[in-house]
């Protein structure tokens, strides 16, 4: 309902015409006749040239239409349906007053204006192809594998459902009208929380309970305490303005009153103990506002979640909008939160006695329990039976040998005990099954399950047995097959068959070097135990122990020069020239590629200081600018890929600076030597500035847009002061500087279109003055021509110069005019014949033959036609 309503709201205007339309039809069919038919319709004339115009026109439409088949094009439900209204009247006068179409001169059961009706028709074939392909693509649907919460008691697994129906009639009991309500919702960061607030959701939905207004919000989509203010009120004043518009214009007026007064003082303005310090007007329009949604006669339920991913200092603004701000008598707020999160968020906010002060916001707590063990291997038992039918008997002997403890563990617990909760349940899972789908006939399934739960949970401890195998595992030389077992610490030492990770040389270099909590260790032994133990029940001939199948089990993320962690870690904390050094032997090993998905894996938060942090940034620009062979066989940049890097020096949150700086200008600053230190060619900075500039929605308070055009065009100036001969870099580094720009149309609409800066121009401009010939030669566009004479060759002027000069006809001003003619620095031999042919191509409007007499353009079209021919 809300959808067609939110599709409606948008197509207003148009059924509002519509509607007029049909009404005053007589009318305006009259108007149309005596201002657009007699007077301008009626003298448009028939023939063969605008024959060939809308057909181009036709054409590029269906040209256009095929290419977004192709990329999966997607279209909004209102433009479907104002294409499908436009198409309708459409048919409707063009059957009734058929004859009164202007018809094609040389195909006159086709209109003119049937060329248009394309334009409104494409949509809408594309409406239904993108349906089509969406409702197949979901028959093979793995959402239940993604990091998401349930959507229905359908799929709850661990039995919240009866709960989430109890919280359900609880709201209800405490229907009171006199004072507002809180509930809170507590758990542990993935024990399930928004998939509770979800079944909660659905209880009110399968009862229609048209008491109830239910209404979502989620802070942690904002990025400040003033647009989570203005959010919260925006939501309210969207949700509940179909039920009074009166209620809404309060609710607007209201949240304006107490947003002034925030950010005025947030803290001295606002707050004072636990209670609001308002202003008499706004208290009265609390009142006001209070006795309005009285007037509604209904229960407002405000479902909040994420709270425990929020600042100290925007938990508690939530509070005091559930307590004071909008602790409105009608409201029922239910909060999912992580209770010890939020009562250390509440103390690092100076607030004293933080538990006390919860219990003053929120009415009652309920708790929901930690996943067990069980709970997460049924979860994970049933999706990979759901994935892998085939593999039963293996995924059964796996599950319950866990539950008879058949294999040697150490622990009460079992080999997933790794799994805390779903969320991990899911994220794992997303993994394996394709991984495992690829693989699963050359491994056997137990031992691949422990080497994924490894590689999941430590990552570190999985690298190691790649790329330092010898140091940690030995052959032991029984039996038929030599198989692996653990290395102990100390040689000759006898370790027990069901503990041979105590004591072992990977034990210890895991608790020295990498650091490991006795939790972890403890983790890291029951998965180790079951991989090489020595026991020979359960080994299978294509067990990891078994020497010949080792790499195998690996061999989907390693590769075989692989660079260990150790080593990479180790080097990152060196000098940077140093490093630098190191990753030139990297490049000469063929090491670089596992370099750069350690780059890509680093926690940054996690370093140890700033120079550290400021060399793994520098090592990232550094490491992309290595040049490999493609598969073709030519030279590229190696690149690192932007997201990440950004991601890495966006500062969200403040939490870069925090730390590793004083302040953000010194982060700034350490960005913005990154652009200004860069060398030529440029091609990284350059396009990470475009990525920066096309992909972030919004001004980062470290590097604005204006801040890295600028860079674009220094770098595309600096590149071309010196190059002789155009290049590679140089186009590239020109089409960078074509940055996309938000333009408002004739209809009002804002449309983003793609232009080049205007100081790019003019760069361009002075090189092409100096190498004018070379220039034009390339401005000299064709089309597929298969034959062996230039002079049949139709050729027209390259689409280049439009989007430079901004119209063909600005480009023929410019090689007419006295700018091109004083600065030229010797004379042209071609400009003469290329304005001859420019005039001509613009009176023409299309591609033409014409007879060159330009040696250099007659030998590229000599090479076209014999690559075409050829």
């Amino acid at each position: 309902m809300k959808k067609i309503t939110k599709i409606l709201n948008e197509l207003k205007y148009t059924i509002i015409l519509s509607c007029l339309i049909v009404v005053f039809y007589d009318s305006i069919l009259l108007k149309y006749n005596d201002f657009i038919t007699k007077p301008i319709l009626q003298k448009v004339v028939s023939n063969t040239f605008v024959d060939i115009i809308f057909t181009l026109f036709l054409v590029y439409i269906l040209y256009t239409f095929f290419r977004k088949i192709k990329n999966d094009y997607y279209v909004r439900s209102s433009h479907f349906i104002f294409c499908l209204i436009i198409t309708l009247f459409y048919i409707f006068f063009r059957v009734k007053y058929r004859n009164e179409f202007l018809s094609f001169h040389n195909l006159s059961s086709l209109k003119y204006f049937d060329v248009f009706l394309f334009s409104f028709i494409t949509p809408i074939l594309l409406k239904v192809i993108f349906y089509i392909k969406k409702k197949k693509s979901n028959t093979n649907d793995n959402h239940q594998l993604l990091d998401t919460h349930i959507k229905s008691e359908k799929q709850d697994t661990l039995n919240r459902s009866q709960k989430a129906k109890r919280v359900y009639k609880e709201i209800q009991e405490l229907k009171s009208e006199e004072t507002s309500i809180s509930i809170g919702i507590v758990g542990e960061w993935g024990t399930g929380k928004t998939s509770f607030l979800e079944m909660i959701k659905e209880q009110f939905k399968i009862n229609k309970s048209k008491d109830y207004i239910l209404i979502d919000f989620n802070p942690w989509l904002n990025i400040s305490l003033n647009s989570i203010l203005q959010d919260f009120f925006n939501t309210l004043e969207k949700s509940l303005k179909e039920y009074s518009f009166d209620v809404s214009k309060n609710i607007r007026k209201y949240s304006n009153s107490v947003l002034s007064i925030h950010k005025n003082d947030v803290t001295e303005s606002v707050l004072k103990g636990i209670n609001l310090i308002l202003k008499s007007s706004l208290t009265e329009e609390f009142n006001n506002l209070n006795d309005l949604l009285k007037k509604l006669n209904k229960r407002i339920v405000i479902i909040i979640d994420d709270f425990d991913r929020l600042q100290a200092n925007e938990i508690f603004e939530i509070l005091k909008l559930i307590r004071n701000t909008a602790g409105f008598d009608t409201f029922t707020y239910v909060v999912a939160y992580d209770k010890e999160y939020l009562v250390k968020s509440l103390n690092n906010h100076n607030i004293p006695n933080p538990e006390k002060f919860t219990e003053k916001i929120f009415l009652r707590e309920i708790e929901l329990l930690p996943v067990t063990n069980i709970q997460i291997n049924n979860s994970l038992k049933q999706e990979l039976l759901k994935h892998f039918p085939n593999q039963k008997n293996d995924i059964n002997d796996f599950f319950d040998g866990l539950r008879r403890r058949f294999y040697p563990v150490t622990s009460t617990e079992n080999i997933t005990w790794s799994l805390k909760h779903l969320r991990d349940v899911k994220r794992f899972l997303s993994s394996f099954v394709n991984d495992y789908q690829i693989i699963k006939d050359e491994v056997y399934f137990r031992d691949y399950l422990i080497i994924k739960l490894l590689k999941f949970k430590f990552y570190n401890v999985y690298s190691l047995l790649y790329t330092n195998r010898d140091d940690f595992v030995a052959i032991k030389n029984e039996g038929k097959k030599p198989r692996y077992i653990l290395k102990p610490q100390k040689e000759g030492v006898i370790t027990s068959s069901y503990d041979e990770f105590k004591d072992s040389k990977i034990e210890v270099y895991i608790k020295e070097s990498l650091k490991y909590k006795n939790e972890e260790l403890i983790s890291v032994g029951i998965l180790l135990n079951n991989l090489f133990t020595k026991s020979t029940i359960y080994k299978h001939n294509l067990s990891i122990s078994q020497e010949s199948n080792y790499y195998k089990y690996f061999k989907d993320e390693l590769s075989n020069e692989d660079l260990s962690i150790k080593e990479f870690e180790k080097v990152m904390t060196l000098p940077y020239e140093e490093i630098k050094i190191k990753m030139n032997d990297w490049y000469n090993k063929g090491k670089l590629e596992n370099a750069r998905v350690h780059l890509y894996d680093t926690n940054i938060y996690e370093l140890k200081n700033r120079m550290q942090y400021e060399n793994y940034i520098k090592s990232m620009v550094h490491i992309s600018k290595y040049k490999i062979k493609s598969i073709r066989g030519e030279q590229i940049l190696f690149g690192f890929d932007f997201s990440i890097l950004w991601n890495k020096i966006n500062n969200r949150r403040n939490r870069i600076v925090e730390k590793y700086y004083s302040n953000v200008n010194e982060l700034k600053k350490f960005i913005q030597s990154i652009f200004e230190e860069a060398e030529s060619p440029y091609r990284y900075e350059a396009d990470l500035c475009y990525y920066i500039d096309d992909f972030i929605d919004i001004n980062s308070d470290l590097i604005d847009r204006e801040t890295v055009r600028n860079y674009l065009v220094t770098y595309f100036k600096k590149y071309t002061s010196k190059l002789q001969k155009t290049d590679e870099n140089f186009w590239t580094l020109f089409y960078l500087c074509k940055i996309g720009n938000h333009i408002k149309t004739s209809s009002n609409t804002w449309i983003k279109q793609n232009v080049y800066l205007d100081d790019a121009i003019k760069v361009f401009k002075n090189y092409m003055i100096k190498n004018l010939d070379y220039f034009l030669v390339i401005f000299v566009s064709t089309q597929p021509f298969y034959g062996d004479r230039t002079e049949d060759f139709k050729t027209g002027v390259d689409e280049i110069a439009k989007s430079i000069f901004g119209s063909f006809e600005k480009f023929l001003e410019f090689l007419k005019s006295d700018e091109l003619k004083n600065n030229l620095i010797a004379p042209s031999e071609f400009l003469e014949e290329f304005t001859t042919f420019t005039e001509q191509y613009i009176e023409k409007g299309m591609m033409l033959p014409f007879k060159f007499t330009y040696i250099p353009v007659l030998e590229k079209l000599d090479a076209i036609i014999k690559r075409q021919n050829y």
